[in-house]
């Protein structure tokens, strides 16, 4: 599948339900691959995203040699895009 891609190809790091992940397609982009956290996002990620992979793992502990390892997938692609997670910014402003 990845081999018949014409489009520039993204990676979505931390995507949560694939919000992000939508933009970029509409643009015009294939997204390959979807990792949170997050099991039950990572499920909406791939009911949403059809042909997308969706992968349950902790991005602060797993190398990209192991995400690669898991997926198939190398690191070769145009885009690898990371939105950061809620509680980054949650913890320097309290929000809710």
């Amino acid at each position: 599948m990845l081999s018949l891609m014409k489009n520039p190809i993204v990676i979505d790091l931390f995507c949560g339900c694939g919000g992000l992940s939508y933009g970029f397609i509409e643009a015009g982009y294939d997204v390959v691959l979807g990792i949170d956290h997050w099991k039950d996002a990572i499920k909406t990620f791939e009911h949403n995203h059809e042909g997308s992979e969706g992968l349950v793992a902790d991005l602060f502990n797993e190398t990209p040699e192991e995400i690669s390892k898991k997926t198939g997938i190398k690191s070769r692609y145009n885009y690898w895009w990371a939105t950061l997670p809620r509680f980054f910014y949650c913890r320097k402003t309290n929000c809710r």
